[in-house]
């Protein structure tokens, strides 16, 4: 894959394998950090460069990119992108162990990129206060579920911080369902007004479908 990325982009081969490295091991993507690892490493590359790597990467499915969610382009542009690879056997490939966390993270990620109709789109939230959302997922105009992913709910302070930025969320944006999932028991929680399903991650990726959202039939 990255032989065909090196060929489209007409970047080196080394160079292409250094920057899926990187995306594939940084939390948050931005052309510009990127290219300053990148020269530190010895690489010849600019910015203009690490963009067009990024959209090759994308293209090829061999990265996938997540931005802000924002109404404007513009406005979500100075935001960092989060990045998941294309097969969940990446990260375990260049780091040798696997973060269940971020695992979890990854398989939603691409099971709504299958899931997705010509309209939809998959964005992450950030609140004012610095609350994250994993995922909001858009038909068009309507923003039809917001997705938190979580393996454990047991600790309370953990379902404060998952439940509490879930329902900022789903309020500010006016989505239709709220939603968690975990690898734990299902459940339901009213949580300043706004009701919150927990699901397990297991059910809903065998839950057959009533349409592309991912709503339940």
């Amino acid at each position: 894959m990255g032989l065909d990325v090196a060929e489209a982009s007409g970047v080196s081969l080394p160079t292409v394998r250094a920057f899926t490295d990187y995306v594939l091991q940084a939390p948050l993507f931005s052309a510009s950090k990127a290219t300053r690892h990148l020269v530190a490493l010895g690489h010849r590359l600019g910015k203009d460069t690490a963009l067009a790597l990024e959209h090759y990467t994308e293209s090829s499915y061999l990265v996938h990119f997540t931005h802000v969610y924002s109404r404007s382009i513009k406005d979500r542009a100075p935001y960092p992108r989060k990045a998941y690879p294309g097969d969940t056997g990446f990260v375990y490939a260049l780091q040798g162990r696997v973060d269940m966390g971020r695992l979890l993270e990854n398989v939603v990620l691409l099971e709504l990129k299958r899931r997705g109709g010509p309209l939809s789109e998959v964005n992450y939230w950030r609140g004012r206060g610095g609350a994250e959302v994993d995922f909001v997922v858009r038909e068009g105009g309507r923003v039809t579920e917001v997705i938190q992913v979580t393996l454990d709910l047991s600790e309370e302070r953990t379902r404060r911080h998952e439940f509490g930025g879930l329902a900022a969320c789903a309020s500010e944006l006016g989505a239709e369902r709220a939603l968690v999932l975990t690898m734990g028991e299902p459940g339901r929680e009213s949580v300043e007004g706004v009701e919150i399903e927990v699901e397990s991650v297991m059910r809903w990726l065998l839950r057959p479908l009533s349409g592309a959202s991912g709503v339940p039939s």
